[in-house]
């Protein structure tokens, strides 16, 4: 077995011990994996051991990653447990933490940590004591700071340690206090090129005073020259807005007219781009009251960190000059200007839905505790608005245990109020605390789902429960239907006077003593505003509180509420209709804020859901429809979500359902047909595929029967988000043949497009479209174009303007080649094209000029019209892999980084390969083939590498032909007839072993005269298994490709998958005298020392020839 098998079993063994604080610690070499961001030197190794070696030698080596084909040692001044959001997969690496002598983080000045919470979640427990070496700020001056008392604020309810519980979690809030610290979010961005961009938050800052200017979000970026300027978005309590970028900045008064977010959660919007307006300001969606100005004027630039709560200088540290003081959530930054219908859709469903999804940064990015500094809390909503009301003297209801008043009453500024005070004080001897129970349970009607209020405490009370708590000593009095306060769910927004030493709340919801905050803070008064969550199913829920042994004497003002909707989505989720259909019984359920996009064909009104049903059922092309709630209207569409998953959108003012009664199946009549055989594969699952179905490939209206049984497209998927290991192949077929992805109108400036081709089968002349894009303008659409010919020419167009260059490249149509193109909108060369990553024989043109445009569709493999129907005039005939789009134009190194490794070098961030990898988004017959390799470097073998074995009776002639390399053509000496319906026959056989250290194998096979029984492709049936064993994987169209198919079927030139058999109604019986033709490629079986071409025949003239053999490394 070769050192490269070898070398991962060792790696995930390699595995060794360290006794730390009397416990057997064990640190592990994680393959696949390495720590991100945190290297700080680098240096060669002639093995993975002696990394542990470098790193033993720096006092600031905390881990290390080893690169494995580069033997490169990364030494790391961070462990995974520090940064566990910078611990990413990387299957060219392996991780491990320092074995022996690793100085704990933050212990020494050397190696400072930048918060207490890092150290903790670095050390664990077991290190975490006394004063540690903090860079908060990342000036490169550390400080001693007593993280004692700070752990405890982590580790106990003063601080909210939750995280969202997945990349879809919108509903929670962070709430930034005024403390001694330094508090503020950061998120660091890969150097991302950002044109134009809209950024929206819901704020409120009640304790703001009315000239203090606070920063809610600051944005470092990077100009052309590698200096750095600070974009910034402030506020104060008046309601101006200030908008900076660097120097230039700009007040805009009085922008919160109306709401004040010193009164409420108010939702800010800001839109800014390149040109006029340069930006425009938004408040809770109502665009009737925009600001635009044209003042301070951005430009397209690299972003590399966003911090929320504080303003930064131009080096990146934190300027603390305006901090944050309230409640920060939903902050999304988004491409492009987010449109008044999207932005309206934000602010009224408050939660994360595709009508635009944010793609620059997504609020749950903000939320993970190691992006949290200082003292922010994190809050979960449990409700998807962001909308706090102020209740009414209707909706309060005021109950209480006997002797106790509480008169309610309104006052301006604090609303509801209720004074509650114990007539007479009850005192209880030390150490007793028998006596009655005071109480009060203030109800707020209504189907809230989150309750906030202000508590203030007066003279003293030896025992209580606050907070929602319900002690054993209070349980059978009242029910306040909330959830006990929990600082990691519930918010806690002012605190005075909170516990024995000081403002902060302790987290004791109930106590009975003489120490707590209730008794020692008099004369001071303890005051607390609290936001409660109701519980699930509760029909009367509020405010309580209980105690005994005092003057039970407080205030409750300021109550708010958090609308939610309980029934009519219970509802919804439970609307359910069951329908006999293929002998089973099925049930379609409607599936409550979900809607099925873009393929639409009629709307009605109705006054009941249930009426869509009826209506579906009248149209004979209606699969589905959508229900809009508030509009009560029908849409009736002609696919279903399994048709089309990827147009199965979030969308909360709809359902979606099914259609229950009589639903014809996709393809079966020409009035509902289908692009491809695909579709109806996904549409109708293994009950209905068989025969022929109606096609419309081309969307023109004309509609054709096609047999679909025969179809052997891949159905590969890419196995995760970082799967780069495939490529797609596109097959000369009667289909139209393409792979498309929607962009969602997404706004980009200069662009770097690279990909992997080969056209093995193009005619020189035969010009094809690797990519197009819809783009679309002040509402104009055009499409730009990448196109090359058999002879090696590129073509670059957009719209009626083009540029060609002659002989760009040695022929794809003779090796697989790396092309890369780089368009900018502003400054020459406006266009360069890279091939195999060679910048000394870079083309440039300014013949094309590219403007910002909005994205609209990608084609991949067709050219495209302008109304975004594909054209099918140049279909792309050969294999593509790893097309990928940065913003930006992407630096040299990049680029050989990218041609050198095949995987992820610096992120793509307009479109990953493995986004276009997905069946759903491949139409007509385009092929997914497993690589299980990083490289697309295809290599023609030596003739000194073929060795050829046959049996008996066999001659395999080996030559070398010029275009086909070499070739082998294997002949029987005399043919072997066998009676008809028997096989018992000699096998005859032959194998070509293929030397080397190679993944894959591929070759061209002529099938010549005819044969009964055969075994090709890597097959080894039982009639041939004690003969050669060829160590490849026998061929499977999920993962392999046959890329060149002529007269492989019984009855046209589509081979049906079988790989072995023996009858007389087969290609190679019933062909003659058209000769079958096979390109293929196969897999190589794992740990096999010897693989290459295999087949076996019985019963006729084992006749054929074998060319054009090539291995991936």
């Amino acid at each position: 077995m070769t050192w490269k098998y070898c070398i991962l079993h060792l790696l995930a063994s390699f595995t060794a011990l360290v006794m730390v604080d009397a416990q057997c610690r064990t640190e592990i070499s994680i393959p696949g994996m390495a720590l991100d961001g945190f290297v700080f030197k680098i240096m060669s190794a002639t093995a993975p051991h002696q990394c542990e070696v470098h790193c033993e030698r720096e006092i600031t080596c905390q881990s290390y990653n080893y690169v494995i084909g580069e033997k490169i040692c990364e030494l790391n001044n961070r462990t995974k447990e520090a940064r566990p959001h910078n611990f990413r997969s990387d299957p060219a690496r392996f991780y491990i933490r320092r074995f022996i002598g690793r100085v704990p983080l933050g212990s020494i000045s050397e190696i400072p940590a930048i918060s207490c919470g890092e150290i903790e979640a670095s050390e664990g427990k077991y290190d975490i004591s006394n004063k540690y070496w903090l860079d908060s700020s990342f000036t490169g001056q550390a400080e001693l700071v007593d993280c004692s008392n700070t752990v405890k604020t982590i580790t106990s309810p003063a601080r909210g340690k939750g995280e969202p519980e997945d990349q879809d979690d919108y509903d929670f809030e962070l709430v930034f206090r005024e403390t001694q610290q330094m508090n503020y979010v950061k998120h660091t961005l890969n150097p991302m090129w950002i044109a134009h961009f809209t950024v929206c938050a819901w704020i409120h800052t009640p304790d703001v005073q009315q000239n203090k200017k606070v920063t809610i979000i600051s944005v470092l970026t990077r100009l052309n020259d590698d200096s750095h300027k600070a974009l910034t978005v402030q506020i104060d309590g008046q309601g101006n807005v200030y908008f900076s970028y660097g120097n230039d900045r700009i007040t805009l008064s009085n922008v919160f007219a109306t709401s004040s977010p010193r009164d409420q959660m108010v939702f800010l919007c800001i839109r800014v781009q390149t040109h006029s307006p340069y930006m425009d300001v938004i408040v809770n969606a109502d665009f009737k009251s925009i600001i635009s100005s044209d003042s301070v004027k951005y430009h397209n630039i690299r972003w590399s960190q966003v911090i929320l709560g504080q303003n930064q200088k131009a080096d990146g540290t934190i300027k603390n000059d305006s901090s944050l003081d309230g409640r920060i959530s939903g902050v999304n930054i988004w491409q492009g200007r987010l449109s008044e219908v999207n932005t309206k859709n934000w602010y009224n469903s408050g939660l994360k839905n595709q009508y635009y999804k944010p793609d620059i940064i997504g609020w749950p990015e903000f939320g993970s505790l190691d992006k949290r500094f200082g003292d922010v809390h994190f809050v979960k909503v449990a409700s998807g608005g962001r909308h706090w009301r102020n209740v009414s003297d209707s909706e309060v209801d005021v109950q209480t245990t006997n002797d106790v008043s509480a008169p309610k009453s309104y006052e301006s500024g604090s609303g509801i109020v209720i004074d509650v005070e114990r007539r007479s004080q009850v005192t209880c001897s030390d150490g007793s605390y028998l006596a009655f129970v005071d109480g009060v349970f203030i109800s707020v009607s209504g189907s809230w789902k989150r309750i906030a209020y202000k508590q203030t405490f007066l003279e003293t009370q030896k025992c209580f429960a606050i907070f929602g708590s319900v002690p054993d000593w209070a349980t059978g009095i009242f029910t306040p239907g909330v959830t006990e306060f929990d600082l990691d769910l519930d918010e806690l927004w002012t605190q005075n006077l909170k516990s024995p030493q000081g403002n902060y709340f302790d987290g004791m919801n109930n106590q009975c003593g003489d120490g707590h905050f209730w008794m020692v803070n008099q004369p001071n008064t303890p005051v607390a505003e609290v936001s409660l969550r109701r519980k699930s199913g509760v029909s009367d829920a509020g405010i309580s509180t209980f105690g005994k042994c005092g003057m039970f004497k407080f205030r409750i003002s300021d109550i708010r509420n958090m609308p939610g909707s309980y029934c009519f989505f219970h509802f919804l989720a439970s609307f359910t209709t069951f329908v006999m259909a293929g002998a089973q019984c099925r049930t379609e359920i409607s599936i409550p804020g979900m809607a099925l996009d873009g393929f639409v064909f009629k709307r009605m009104s109705v006054t009941a859901p249930h009426q869509c049903d009826f209506s579906c059922e009248r149209e004979v092309t209606c699969q589905s429809y959508n229900y809009v709630i508030g509009e009560k209207i029908c849409e009736l569409n002609n696919r279903t979500k399994e048709a089309r998953p990827e147009n199965f959108r979030s969308d909360p003012a709809r359902f979606y359902k099914r259609r229950l009664v009589g639903r014809v199946p996709l393809g079966s009549i020409p009035e509902l047909p289908a692009i491809s055989c695909r579709e109806i594969k996904a549409s109708e699952g293994e009950y209905t595929i068989n025969n022929k179905y109606w096609l419309d490939r081309n969307c023109t209206g004309q509609t054709e029967l096609v047999n679909c049984s025969n179809s052997v497209e891949g159905k590969g998927e890419p196995s995760n988000q970082i799967d780069y290991d495939f490529e797609l192949v596109f097959r000369k077929t009667q289909e139209t043949s393409y792979v498309v992805q929607n962009m969602l109108e997404k706004w980009v400036d200069g662009f770097t497009v690279c990909a992997w081709i080969y056209t093995p089968g193009v005619e020189p002349g035969k010009k094809m479209t690797v990519i197009s894009v819809l783009t679309k303008m002040n509402g104009v659409h055009k499409v730009l174009r990448v196109q090359i010919d058999g002879q090696g020419n590129f073509e670059f167009s957009y719209e009626n303007d083009r540029t060609t260059s002659s002989s760009l490249f040695a022929s794809p149509t003779n090796q697989m080649v790396f092309l890369c193109v780089r368009v900018k909108s502003q400054n020459s060369p406006y266009m360069e094209a890279i091939v195999n990553a060679e910048f000394g024989s870079t083309v440039s043109s300014d013949s094309v000029v590219y403007s910002v445009a909005q994205w609209a569709q990608i084609i991949i493999g067709q050219n495209q019209k302008a109304d975004g129907t594909v054209e099918n005039d140049t279909p792309f005939d050969g294999r593509i892999s790893s097309v990928n789009i940065w913003f930006g134009v992407l630096d040299e190194q990049n680029i050989v980084n990218w041609y050198n490794e095949g995987l992820k070098y610096y992120v793509p961030n307009i479109i990953k390969w493995p986004e276009l990898g997905l069946s759903s988004k491949r139409f007509g017959v385009v092929h997914f083939v497993k690589v299980t390799s990083a490289g697309r470097h295809w290599r023609n073998v030596s003739v000194d590498e073929v060795e050829v074995q046959t049996t008996s009776n066999v001659v395999a002639a080996k030559t070398v032909e010029g275009g086909s390399g070499v070739v082998i053509e294997v002949q029987l000496e005399s043919p072997v007839d066998c009676p008809v319906g028997s096989y018992g026959a000699p096998t005859d056989g032959v194998f070509i072993s293929v030397s080397g250290d190679w993944k894959r194998i591929s070759y061209k096979q002529m099938f010549l005269q005819t044969q009964t029984c055969f075994a090709v492709f890597g097959s080894v049936p039982d009639w041939a298994s004690d003969i050669f064993t060829p160590g490849v994987s026998e061929f499977d169209p999920n993962l392999d490709e046959l890329w060149e198919e002529e007269y492989l079927g019984p009855n046209d030139n589509l081979f049906n998958g079988v790989n072995t058999l023996c009858g007389d109604g087969h290609f190679w019986m019933v062909n003659q005298p058209n000769t079958p033709v096979a390109g293929v490629s196969l897999r190589r079986k794992s740990g096999v020392s010897n693989a290459g071409i295999s087949t076996f025949g019985k019963c006729g003239m084992f006749n054929f020839k074998i060319s054009d053999i090539r291995v991936l490394e």
